[in-house]
């Protein structure tokens, strides 16, 4: 399955968290989300077929959602606002060492025993979670909703939001991922799928508009500068981020001639750097009170390091490719907590889980919509490149390849006299896609130009630490 249709899966799970805050009056609904990420993993570990291995994504993906978005309320849940950006620090710390180590086991699992342990090892871990749930795990819990119906709680779903808004997201990544590829932009396809993305776009405001406080996004939350300004950060943050560490790799592994486990230990500087930045920027926020500088500054510099990503080149120096990593690393620590922060200063407890799904969700869609982007541009790049630096070389064949397999292609028609040629045109299409994501890092900063200067301090002085229950 195409990376941004996996990256799609936790987005789409979202619109459908308006009315779910309110029915949740114990933690059942917290392990319904670990329970349906290890069935997901359990039958992608046994999928007999591709088709099976994509639907077990799907399921997995469903329960990453729910767990990810749970994790931010129970920590406004449990945690007093002032001390809120350490632990979203600490929770992007350990973000950051998983997604190190996923490649690294991934890796080592297909290489040595076989693919299907990267979806067994969930197992053991999800049980872990669902005991320390159990055992540990103590949420305040309201019980304004004991006595009420199943139905009445399923009506307060958005259920017509969401059957709006998934369609529309879904035509909107097709268009993009075959347009230029698998068809002509100007296919009655592709503009079939555009048009019913406009379409249904229309139709979901319109449905936004009528619902009023019962949509998917109510206006009063909607209305605060805060709200607006973190989510459209985290859409143009989160593609800028996850298109660096998916076409990255692909960098070393096509130009510099890596496995595909060596890349994830060559992309190690990006992701340390965004561990330690994370704790760091936590610990800072926690101490001043004051988010919205870090932000800003820590935006900056993502920036200014994306920037010098675009500066990679097929003789670039060791030296240089890891400390460009570094000083982008340096600067994403902060673009995944603060918006949380900056939420949950602002809204009423009641809001709040509205208000972290809202950014969770914008969050996730900016990975899948802009890598569905940048795999365009690159795939474009790529193939005008081969025609402008080889002869006689079949782009198809490239681009069915793939970064890992491209010499051994070469080899087999009896063509690497054309493999320098082939890694210049690799050149300029990663370096169109890392463009992409200097340009979204860009739009990010002035996002983050309007976030409301608010101390979690004083906010915090006169907010209860508390939100219903899960």
């Amino acid at each position: 399955m195409d990376l941004s249709m996996v990256q799609l899966i936790p987005a789409l799970r979202s619109p459908l968290e308006r009315g779910r805050p309110n029915i949740r009056p114990e933690l059942a609904f917290s392990l319904g989300k670990v329970l349906i990420f290890e069935i997901g993993s359990l039958i992608c570990a046994v999928a007999p077929s591709s088709t099976v291995l994509i639907v077990g994504r799907a399921i997995a993906g469903i329960g990453v959602a729910g767990i990810f978005s749970g994790a931010m309320v129970i920590i406004a849940v449990t945690v007093p606002l002032p001390k809120r950006p350490l632990v979203f620090g600490a929770f992007g710390m350990v973000w950051g060492i998983a997604s190190i180590a996923g490649p690294l086991l991934g890796g080592a699992f297909t290489d040595g025993i076989t693919w299907r342990w990267c979806f067994y090892i969930n197992l053991p871990i999800g049980g872990l979670s669902i005991a320390v749930i159990l055992l540990v795990l103590r949420v305040p819990n309201k019980n304004e909703f004991t006595g009420t119906s199943v139905l009445s709680r399923i009506k307060q779903l958005d259920l017509i939001g969401a059957s709006l808004l998934i369609p529309a997201i879904v035509c909107l990544l097709l268009a993009l991922q075959w347009g230029g590829n698998k068809y002509p932009w100007n296919n009655s396809r592709i503009i079939g799928l555009f048009v019913g993305f406009g379409l249904m776009i229309i139709l979901f405001v319109a449905s936004q508009l009528y619902l009023g406080e019962k949509a998917t996004l109510p206006p009063h939350i909607l209305k605060k500068r805060t709200v607006a300004a973190a989510s459209l950060y985290a859409l143009f943050f989160g593609g800028a981020f996850f298109l660096l560490v998916y076409y990255v790799p692909i960098y070393f592994q096509s130009v510099k001639g890596s496995s595909a486990m060596k890349s994830g230990i060559q992309l190690l500087p990006l992701m340390l750097a965004t561990v330690v930045s994370s704790v760091v920027f936590g610990g800072l926020i926690t101490a001043v009170g004051y988010y919205t500088p870090f932000l800003i500054g820590s935006t900056a510099i993502a920036a200014i390091g994306t920037g010098l990503i675009t500066m990679f080149d097929v003789d670039i120096s060791t030296g240089k490719w890891i400390g460009y990593q570094i000083v982008v690393g340096a600067g994403v620590g902060a673009g995944f907590q603060v918006p949380m922060t900056a939420v949950q200063t602002v809204l009423a407890p009641e809001d709040i889980p509205v208000g972290t799904a809202a950014v969770m969700f914008f969050q996730t869609l900016g990975g899948a919509l802009f890598i569905a982007v940048g795999q365009s541009v690159f795939q474009n790049g790529l193939i005008s490149g081969i025609s402008k630096y080889t002869t006689d070389v079949n782009p198809v064949a490239i681009v069915g390849a793939g970064a890992t397999e491209m010499r051994k292609v070469l080899g087999d028609l009896g063509k690497l006299d054309q493999l320098d040629g082939v890694i210049k045109a690799y050149m300029s299409g990663l370096r169109d896609s890392y463009r992409v994501s200097l340009a979204l890092m860009i739009v990010a900063f002035v996002a983050s130009l309007f976030v409301e200067w608010k101390s979690v301090k004083k906010a915090g002085e006169n907010k209860e630490a508390a939100v219903p229950a899960l």
